[in-house]
């Protein structure tokens, strides 16, 4: 998902999921067409990734996708964004499809692009969000939802 400041529901979702043991694995572009969301982005996938998801950044291009799979079973594919101006405001469409084959397709995508992202870790995410970068991350924390 390339803008996911997760409204708190989603968030809280995400914890719970992580929590019960659930295996999830996040890609957000390494390119943004924004200036601040990348740095917010950045501490959330941080705080993901300290609870145990695995975080992907997309270094092949600006990753636009939005993309989720679940257990091989089913998945959803369509224009919303991970964000509370998609989830709230804007007129998004997805659609949730339940084809194993559709599933697996899409997961084989996910897995090719895996290829070409780096795996967020504590060592590389100082590298990745110098001081600055931080601070400004944890200064709009507040407006996530507006981003």
């Amino acid at each position: 998902n390339p803008y996911p400041t997760t409204t708190h529901s989603v968030r809280r979702a995400m914890k719970r999921a992580l929590k019960r043991g659930v295996h999830m694995q996040i890609m957000v572009s390494s390119s943004s067409d924004n200036r601040i969301v990348p740095e917010v982005i950045g501490i959330q996938m941080k705080k993901m990734m300290k609870r145990g998801a695995e975080v992907y950044y997309y270094e092949g291009g600006f990753h636009h996708s939005k993309l989720l799979t679940v257990d091989g079973e089913y998945c959803s594919v369509g224009t919303a964004n991970l964000d509370g101006r998609s989830l709230r405001y804007d007129y998004e469409v997805n659609a949730v499809i339940f084809s194993p084959e559709v599933t697996l397709a899409i997961d084989s995508i996910f897995e090719r692009d895996v290829e070409h992202s780096r795996l967020l870790t504590p060592q590389n995410f100082r590298e990745r969000f110098s001081f600055g970068r931080r601070f400004v991350g944890r200064l709009f924390q507040p407006l996530k939802g507006l981003l």
